[in-house]
């Protein structure tokens, strides 16, 4: 992960180093001389930053359940009832193909729910892994943005578009149309002011941040984001 990233979420490279091997070492001790457990929920911001937990609020029929159960099913393809990783006894149905669609279960949401909120040593419990693996979606610009603190521009922030308004036109003084950073439709360098914020910037802003992690530019796109759409 880039410095970028790091500073973003809030903690230094070497914090984060430092934390991981005192935790993966089980190095904090307690009162009674014991290593310290710690949530995975919190564990994962620690060490995995570019997911998030899937909230059991999301309804199953989500993408983001509907991949989760897809990766569990694939994992236990060839379970038999109470064999499964979390011998999850309400799941009786089994047959069937593996799909890109299918809702999962309450028994498989419920785990996982309860499952994030087990402490354990550190990144290398394989109860964490299987949080990781099972209830975990791509984080998105939003999630990041949110995490910095900093407020999203909305429709009645007109005073806030006008001055990230200005800083893209700055950053494009001199580019040709068609060629500027996110390249909006009505931008014009020989037209476009301040005082009149472009629509279609303000339609990018709400594009990229639903932009995931998973995507290559994902931090240099969180980037210009937190520059241009947040106040």
């Amino acid at each position: 992960m880039t410095s970028l990233a790091k500073g973003a979420l809030g903690f230094s490279a070497a914090g984060t180093t430092a934390a991981g091997a005192l935790y993966m070492g089980g190095v904090f001790k307690g009162e009674e001389d014991k290593p310290v457990k710690t949530a995975i929920s919190k564990l994962l911001k620690e060490f995995h930053p570019k997911k998030r937990l899937i909230d059991s609020s999301v309804q199953t029929s989500d993408a983001a359940w509907h991949a989760a159960w897809k990766a569990y099913r694939t994992k236990n393809k060839d379970s038999v009832l109470g064999k499964d990783t979390w011998d999850l006894k309400e799941w009786t149905n089994r047959s069937g193909d593996i799909t890109d669609n299918e809702n999962p279960p309450a028994i498989f949401v419920n785990t996982c729910s309860s499952n994030s909120q087990k402490e354990v040593l550190g990144s290398d419990d394989n109860l964490y892994k299987e949080v990781l693996e099972f209830c975990t979606r791509d984080a998105s610009i939003k999630d990041w943005i949110l995490d910095s603190g900093k407020k999203i521009l909305g429709d009645g922030d007109n005073e806030g578009w006008k001055a990230t308004w200005k800083l893209y036109i700055e950053k494009n003084k001199g580019i040709a149309k068609g060629s500027d950073t996110w390249q909006v439709k009505d931008w014009d360098p020989s037209t476009s002011t301040d005082a009149n914020v472009s629509e279609e910037f303000k339609k990018k802003c709400t594009e990229k941040l639903e932009i995931k992690s998973s995507v290559n530019n994902f931090e240099s796109e969180y980037s210009l984001v937190l520059n241009w759409c947040t106040k």
